[in-house]
């Protein structure tokens, strides 16, 4: 009877770390950048491709667009998401979400 408790108790303890190692790495995955940490790297490219400095305005409208819609799934807002902060330029930057949406 011991020996089955014990069994059990290792069983369950692998188990219970496996999921948490999981569950873990998912968020790790699907974790995105924030809609404003997004129109910082953008306005930052705007400011090194064109010399032009981003305004208060240019911030808000970005961020209302960048935030994650209603019904837009959580994986796709996290790669375009992640697109954006990876993107080297502008034109990059525009091409993110267009491409995973086709």
């Amino acid at each position: 009877m011991k020996c089955k408790k014990v069994f059990a108790f290792g069983f369950g303890s692998v188990f219970g770390v496996s999921a948490l190692a999981a569950f873990g790495f998912w968020f790790l995955a699907v974790r995105a950048p924030s809609a404003r940490i997004q129109c910082d790297h953008l306005a930052e490219l705007m400011k090194r491709e064109n010399g032009v400095e981003a305004d208060a305005s240019f911030r808000e409208a970005c961020i209302s667009k960048l935030e994650r819609a209603r019904g837009e799934g959580l994986i796709f807002y996290a790669d375009r998401s992640k697109c954006v902060i990876a993107a080297k330029s502008l034109d990059r930057a525009a091409r993110c979400g267009a491409e995973s949406a086709n």
